[in-house]
């Protein structure tokens, strides 16, 4: 008896959630509603998000992420849809896959086209060497300006990243070195 109302509520709880990542969505973007719909946006992203293994919300948060650094709602979806695979292969939240793609794009100043090789080059090197793609994306993350300002290359920083990772065995203190060398350098 109880188990049915679980349900329900545990149903209205993730229409509630979808309903303020829509809300997020259509405060940065003037074209959901206008040039495509809320609810073939919203079956859209229950789509990818099921081809990809993660929950409808996900996604949408996804493109709000990519929508407010000035995307095109398109890009936006492309770049979300990689996002989702890069935590899936990298083992990480798609807050942090989000956010690690945003720094490597914006560090290395690369185009959205572009993310597809970045996600390429940090799985081949995470399935060779004893780091973790997640582990790539986090060090990125925190060094890509500096290393791109020192004229590193996305693939010299990879190196970098994970010859340095190889001894300290930890990306975030890697990432937070090779910020500091870059600068000083």
């Amino acid at each position: 008896m109880y188990a049915p109302l679980r349900a329900l509520q545990a149903g209205i709880q993730i229409l509630v959630e979808l309903d303020s990542s829509i809300t997020n969505l259509k405060k940065v973007s003037d074209e959901l509603g206008q040039s495509v719909g809320v609810s073939e946006f919203t079956q859209q992203m229950n789509v990818m998000a099921i081809a990809v293994g993660h929950s409808t919300k996900a996604a949408i948060d996804a493109v709000t992420s990519f929508k407010k650094l000035g995307y095109s709602l398109n890009e936006s979806q492309g770049l979300a849809k990689l996002a989702l695979i890069y935590s899936n292969i990298g083992d990480i939240d798609i807050s942090s896959s989000t956010q690690s793609i945003i720094s490597t794009l914006k560090g290395f100043n690369l185009e959205a086209s572009q993310t597809q090789h970045i996600i390429d080059s940090v799985n081949e090197v995470g399935n060779k060497f004893a780091i973790t793609s997640g582990g790539i994306g986090e060090a990125l993350q925190r060094s890509s300006s500096a290393l791109s300002e020192a004229n590193n290359t996305l693939e010299q920083s990879i190196g970098l990243t994970v010859a340095a990772n190889a001894s300290i065995q930890n990306p975030e203190k890697v990432g937070n070195a090779l910020n500091i060398r870059s600068i000083a350098a």
